[in-house]
């Protein structure tokens, strides 16, 4: 009799665990984003900071939610190429016209474990003059360049 409970219970709850993985995963937006900088890119501290907060107000945009339950994002930043200033005789190429700012990086979206489900190569450019003239317009333009990278990379993982 106590054998016969026993397998019982067994049956019902390989019944109970059988449903549960036939029952489709359901899709959710991604859980954790994080900027990830290589040393010797700077500035470091304004990209942790921005970035993340760029990127989930464009992946809410674009509607990525396509995830299981847990993912996360992280972006690596790899290089930030601020060129000469836009309008300037020295930042110039032969046809006058200014080299773009840009960054470069890997976007990865990893499973609620820390497995990689997507990598991509993660780049975007920027006017060099997006940050105007004068005090602070480094920033400006690191700033740009933030904003339009998080674009792409929604634009991106949402398709």
């Amino acid at each position: 009799m106590k054998w016969s409970r026993s397998l019982s219970a067994r049956l019902a709850a390989a019944g109970a665990l059988a449903l549960m993985l036939a029952a489709p995963v359901s899709a959710a937006p991604i859980a954790r984003i994080s900027a990830v900088v290589e040393s010797g890119v700077s500035p470091a501290g304004m990209v942790r900071q921005g970035l993340p907060r760029y990127l989930a107000a464009e992946l809410a945009r674009a509607g990525a939610d396509g995830f299981p339950p847990g993912a996360q994002l992280e972006l690596v930043i790899r290089e930030i190429y601020l060129s000469h200033d836009g309008g300037m005789p020295f930042g110039t190429t032969n046809d006058f016209s200014s080299m773009p700012d840009s960054i470069t990086g890997v976007t990865r979206v990893l499973d609620s474990r820390g497995r990689v489900l997507v990598e991509r190569r993660a780049f975007a450019t920027s006017a060099p003059d997006s940050g105007g003239f004068g005090p602070g317009n480094e920033a400006r333009r690191v700033d740009a360049l933030l904003r339009a990278l998080a674009y792409w990379v929604a634009r991106d993982i949402a398709r």
